[in-house]
């Protein structure tokens, strides 16, 4: 049996269960309450990042491991090319993805996600138990201080991050080929990092976890007016459509 254990709204984590989604593999989700979530992580891993899925004896840590896993234990399906040396190539492309798209989306979301505790606690805790949902509210400041100490969420650093995206953004539409795919004809698991880099703020109706406009900061429909005509994110859409058509994952 395999489980994930996972931040339901983590891009990262979403780039595991899609990856289980596309071999549909039979998986487990272990949701788990940020900040806390170390303890149990712990038991398993090395560090105390998320995505971890546990699959009998085996335990892999990170999005860029857990798809690299798939592929080599599950081969049906494969998202990432057989040869060692295109493999490391494109492992290095999905990083470039993240520190280009993904991680300055997920600095500028925290920015302003952070300044409503009510819409954070929704956020992070959305079909959790009442008293979870109570506990983590009380837990947000130490949440908070540790996130930006983290993440480094300074006014400075989100205002690089916009910089960031937005030449991120630009170079991340350059590489998507006439046939709709980073990687030639074929969907891969360069899509799905991509992809899943652009969900913080625009979520698809594919998405397992829908987060509804009204629960979202203001300062997101003000980015998402700006950016919707720009072809990255009608890719991403046309991706989700075309992709995700599946969350086997069963809550434990």
């Amino acid at each position: 049996m395999i489980s994930l254990l996972e931040f339901p709204q983590s891009h990262f984590c979403e780039k595991a269960r899609w990856a289980l989604d596309h071999k549909d593999l039979v998986w487990y989700s272990k949701r788990l309450i940020p900040g806390m979530h170390r303890l149990t992580v712990k038991k398993h891993a090395e560090g105390t990042s998320l995505p971890v899925i546990l699959d009998a004896s085996q335990c892999v840590q990170g999005s860029h491991e857990i798809t690299t896993y798939l592929d080599e234990k599950y081969p049906q399906k494969m998202l990432g090319p057989a040869d060692k040396k295109t493999l490391n190539e494109w492992i290095e492309l999905e990083r470039e993805i993240d520190e280009g798209v993904g991680i300055p989306l997920v600095v500028m979301h925290y920015h302003w996600l952070f300044q409503d505790p009510k819409l954070m606690t929704h956020y992070y805790m959305n079909g959790f138990p009442i008293w979870q949902r109570g506990l983590f509210r009380a837990a947000i400041p130490i949440i908070s201080q540790r996130a930006k100490k983290i993440f480094g969420l300074t006014e400075e650093r989100y205002k690089d991050s916009l910089v960031t995206f937005e030449k991120g953004l630009s170079w991340l539409e350059a590489k998507i080929s006439s046939d709709g795919y980073i990687s030639g004809s074929q969907f891969s698991r360069l899509d799905i990092s991509a992809a899943t880099a652009l969900v913080m703020l625009v979520r698809p109706p594919q998405h397992p976890y829908p987060w509804p406009l009204e629960l979202r900061p203001k300062e997101t429909h003000e980015f998402y007016d700006r950016y919707k005509s720009r072809s990255g994110f009608k890719w991403m859409l046309e991706v989700y459509k075309k992709h995700r058509l599946s969350n086997s994952g069963q809550n434990t």
